[in-house]
């Protein structure tokens, strides 16, 4: 049974703290759910503590509860682990598109059930429905795939679930958190397809799927479809707009859920934009040395000053806001990419 000494559990609230983990609260019982945030997928901050809390849970005595998979990754990215699905020691499953859920039958707490980062969501709801306590080994986790749609989640899932909901159990962890053999299944969970090499890449050229996860040695990386990429990326809003219109209005990347593989694309284009507008407000700074003396009428009259310059210079010596300016012309170079007219 895995124990975190006191001060691996001030380790993991000191990230709590700097925002890079969230934490919930069990409503009954002493329980707490760990997640990284959006916060710690923008910065990459992935160490153990953050990778370790994927739906970690914790009583107040430091036990560990749940013992959750780790983070891991997609396959060619900075943190993916290094598994080759032609190796022939490589386990390979099913990448259902679903919600994640844990199920445990705790010897001191009963059935405890979460979702990513939650003991009370409508997805814990729905697979509490579904499950056979009686059927459930005490002491084990039960780490599944809730194959459903809920009203609003078009953003989020792409599948369309259209039988009726299911849990597909795809991992199956003793108290320390050891994967066991995926044999002895509750008959209320269907048990993840398993691919041979060949099949595995038959399955990741349908259209119709989320991909594939490959697993050895206790690590795990994933293998996404091309045709799934591009609907995750379509319905989640993964657009150059999208991060003007975050930035343009003072806010961040952080209040909005980007899916992991378009995280890194999202974080360039805002730092493009950042770029260009440090560069601007350069050469605005530049122009207000040389036009300090001139007075207004000389100033407009002035053939080497660009107009886009000379309106925010008009702006700032009248103490008025200016770096609107500076945003509208991003967003006529995004339409401009996009082939728009910014007509």
């Amino acid at each position: 049974m895995k124990t975190l000494t006191s001060q691996e559990r001030a380790n993991l609230e000191a990230h709590v703290v700097a925002g890079l983990i969230r934490k919930q609260y069990d409503p009954t019982r002493p329980l707490s759910i760990y997640t990284y945030s959006t916060v710690c997928e923008l910065n990459e901050a992935w160490d153990e503590y953050t990778r370790e809390s994927r739906g970690l849970v914790l009583d107040e005595k430091n036990r560990v509860v749940i013992p959750c998979i780790p983070k891991f990754f997609n396959s060619g990215t900075k943190f993916a682990e290094s598994i080759r699905l032609s190796d022939p020691a490589v386990e390979i499953t099913d990448k259902n598109d679903g919600y994640l859920i844990q199920i445990k039958k705790d010897k001191e707490y009963g059935l405890v059930v979460t979702s990513k980062g939650s003991f009370t969501s409508n997805m814990v709801e729905k697979a509490k429905e579904l499950i056979e306590e009686d059927q459930l080994e005490e002491g084990i986790l039960y780490v599944c795939e809730l194959c459903c749609n809920f009203p609003g989640d078009e953003a989020i899932i792409v599948t369309r679930w259209k039988e009726s909901p299911k849990l597909v159990c795809f991992s199956k962890r003793d108290e320390d958190g050891k994967d066991l053999p995926l044999i002895d299944i509750p008959k209320c969970f269907e048990v993840v397809r398993r691919f041979n090499y060949l099949e595995a890449l038959d399955h990741l050229k349908r259209d119709d799927v989320e991909g594939v996860v490959a697993y050895k040695d206790g690590k795990r990386v994933k293998f996404k479809t091309e045709h799934f990429l591009m609907m995750h990326r379509l319905i989640s809003d993964v657009r150059k707009i999208r991060v003007w219109e975050l930035l343009s209005s003072g806010h961040d990347l952080d209040e909005i859920s980007v899916p992991d593989e378009f995280m890194n694309t999202m974080k360039q284009w805002k730092q493009e934009m950042l770029d260009q507008i440090a560069k601007w407000n350069a050469s605005l700074h530049q122009y207000e040395e040389q036009t300090k003396k001139m007075s207004d009428k000389d100033l407009a009259l002035n053939q080497d000053i660009p107009q886009f310059f000379k309106v925010m210079l008009f702006n700032r010596r009248k103490n008025k806001p200016y770096m609107v300016y500076m945003w509208r012309k991003i967003r006529e170079q995004i339409k401009e990419e996009n082939g728009v007219s910014s007509n």
